[in-house]
């Protein structure tokens, strides 16, 4: 991971030289490679503030000059790391060409920082607005699947007094043309559980009972035109021009859809098809 980090800091550094560019490469990096990046600088002027105080003590942090050496690197790293997070105990402070450095360090850390912060809660309000939105989405594919099961259910009501009178009176041929108005709008919502650019997704159980709670409803209707044929009961023409409209409609919904659905449910999605087309057949054959 610091591998990787280090050849993109080191990758924007040698390969861009505007500015804007460069600031917005700089945003684009992962949190380990900026904090990696303020490390290095802090690392780096705490080396140029050692070598300073050792060629041009009057030019460097007020470190005093008659420690070792080595001490005195510790001291400019010291000086460094409370520079970079704006501390600054004033223990040790710049002097001469120092103080140019100083503040290079401090607009260059703080604002990489700054970075690094935005960032963190920029991915928390994502992470926030996709749960949010999930949680929409299965809110709503589960208010889809209750519609389904509604519908299913006016067809099984429809079907038993299909069964007994052997044919349906003016308001049962209402009810009907409702409930495929009511399925219809059903699927005509499940596009919209799918966002284009992937923010929100659909859980693949979610979209597998979605999916089969479609296919049993169509299976129903293709029951209901069983029994319509097995009555020698014929659509109104009104109905005829509904369920119609609606087979185009649900046509079009399964190639859309087809092209949002996960793998593992392309097959059910394939049922579905069919069924389709066997509705189709009845109504032309009625």
């Amino acid at each position: 991971m610091l591998k990787s980090d280090f050849y993109a800091i080191i990758s924007i550094v040698t390969t861009n030289t505007n500015r804007g560019y460069t600031d917005n490469a700089i945003a684009q990096l992962p949190n380990s490679a900026l904090l990696l990046l303020w490390a290095g600088m802090t690392f780096g002027f705490a080396v140029a503030y050692w070598i300073i105080s050792l060629i041009s003590p009057d030019h460097g942090p007020t470190i005093a000059i008659t420690v070792p050496p080595f001490e005195r690197f510790f001291d400019s790293l010291y000086f460094s790391i409370m520079t970079a997070t704006s501390v600054g105990f004033g223990d040790i402070v710049p002097q001469g060409f120092s103080k140019i450095l100083t503040s290079i360090q401090a607009i260059a850390s703080l604002s990489t920082f700054a970075i690094l912060v935005t960032k963190l809660v920029s991915q928390k309000q994502e992470h926030f607005t996709e749960n949010l939105y999930r949680l929409s989405n299965e809110e709503s594919a589960h208010t889809i699947l209750d519609e389904f099961h509604l519908v299913r259910q006016d067809i099984d009501i429809l079907l038993t007094h299909l069964t007994h009178a052997h044919q349906l009176s003016d308001p049962e041929w209402h009810d009907f043309d409702v409930a495929i108005a009511r399925v219809q709008a059903a699927f005509l919502d499940i596009p919209k559980l799918y966002d284009e650019e992937g923010l929100v997704t659909l859980s693949e159980r979610r979209e597998n009972l979605l999916v089969e709670g479609a296919v049993r409803t169509f299976i129903r209707i293709q029951q209901f035109f069983h029994a319509l044929r097995a009555h020698t009961v014929n659509l109104p023409p009104n109905s005829i021009r509904n369920v119609d409209a609606f087979l185009t409609q649900s046509k079009k919904l399964v190639d859309l859809w087809e092209n949002s659905i996960s793998k593992n449910n392309q097959s059910s999605l394939e049922d579905l098809r069919q069924v389709v087309h066997h509705i189709e057949e009845h109504l032309r054959k009625g």
